[in-house]
């Protein structure tokens, strides 16, 4: 199990492997790393949008990795690995609906992109494997019967 401060700083790799994950498919996508962090930094009329959005992008990955590492149990891998994946997709749904509030329609358009859910999937899949290599490093105590 993932401790806060494990969280927090798996949640910042995670955000920095969304965005290689983006990098690495812009090809196929059409949709790049400037795309998704301008439409994140397009929150207002405060400096750059790249330097908002990647500001932004960095901080919200570092909260919801300490708020899954808060809320994680212990559980078999393959349970853990499809919570992570569904923590993944519902990330991007909340993303998509938050979003649609403050955004406009260009930067509504690109967080919902079939790359970035599959960089929210990544994202999930991310700590899961954090989670995963944390609990093998410290087993959970098992009970020994007293007779």
């Amino acid at each position: 199990m993932l401790g806060p401060i494990s969280g927090l700083l798996g949640g910042l790799t995670g955000a920095g492997l969304m965005l290689a994950f983006i990098a690495l498919t812009q090809s196929l996508t059409r949709v790049g790393v400037a795309d998704v962090l301008t439409a994140l930094g397009a929150v207002g009329n405060i400096g750059s949008h790249l330097m908002v959005g990647g500001a932004l992008h960095f901080s919200i990955g570092g909260v919801l990795g300490l708020l899954y590492a808060l809320c994680e149990q212990r559980g078999p891998r393959r349970g853990l690995i499809f919570v992570c994946a569904f923590y993944g997709f519902v990330l991007w749904v909340l993303g998509a609906v938050i979003a649609a509030s403050f955004l406009n329609e260009a930067a509504r358009g690109t967080l919902r992109t079939v790359p970035f859910l599959l960089a929210c999937l990544f994202y999930g899949l991310w700590l899961a494997l954090l989670a995963i290599w944390a609990d093998s490093r410290h087993p959970a105590a098992t009970a020994v019967p007293k007779d």
